[in-house]
């Protein structure tokens, strides 16, 4: 029954993904990619997925200092990238995790919290396209209680990101 539930609660994190796709305001994606994170972290410790749980918890500062006034920095993205380099280590050696499988989790954090800083839609989906979904769902499928609703959020992220460039065309959503 703990399992189901760890399961269910990734779903819950799906949807909270699925739905900042669909945003057209920045403000609103960045609200909803910290509910993703906060559902993902609680799934990730429950199945034992440290570096998971540490992306995750990442997402949740990520957003929120995604949304203050310091967040068109260049300091800002160098502190959450290395911020982000700290979750990594931190997985290795202090929750001894699978240096590799931790790499492809970094993977993606790396080039997500950089094309989010850049605040262009269409790079954001891009990177989420090509590199942020496809590193997270191998992640997700080879860490050794896969999160069903991770695997489900890296593609359904996929088809909604396609979806979005059809709703949005060329201009992806606002920057500001």
């Amino acid at each position: 029954m703990y399992d189901v539930i760890a399961q269910i609660i990734g779903i819950f994190g799906m949807l909270a993904a699925m739905i900042s796709y669909q945003c057209k305001t920045n403000r609103n994606y960045f609200v909803f990619q910290g509910l993703c994170g906060v559902f993902f972290s609680i799934q990730f410790i429950m199945i034992g997925a440290w570096a998971g749980l540490m992306f995750n918890a990442y997402n949740i500062v990520r957003a929120v200092m995604y949304q203050s006034k310091i967040a068109r920095t260049k300091a800002c993205v160098i502190a959450l990238e290395a911020l982000v380099l700290a979750c990594a280590l931190t997985s290795i050696f202090a929750f001894k995790e699978a240096w590799w499988l931790v790499s492809l989790a970094y993977i993606a954090q790396a080039t997500g919290t950089l094309s989010m800083w850049t605040r262009n839609g269409k790079t954001i989906r891009v990177a989420q396209l090509a590199i942020v979904s496809p590193f997270w769902l191998l992640y997700d499928a080879l860490i050794p209680t896969p999160s069903i609703g991770g695997i489900l959020c890296e593609i359904f992220n996929m088809i909604s990101v396609i979806v979005s460039f059809i709703r949005f065309k060329k201009t992806g959503f606002d920057k500001t």
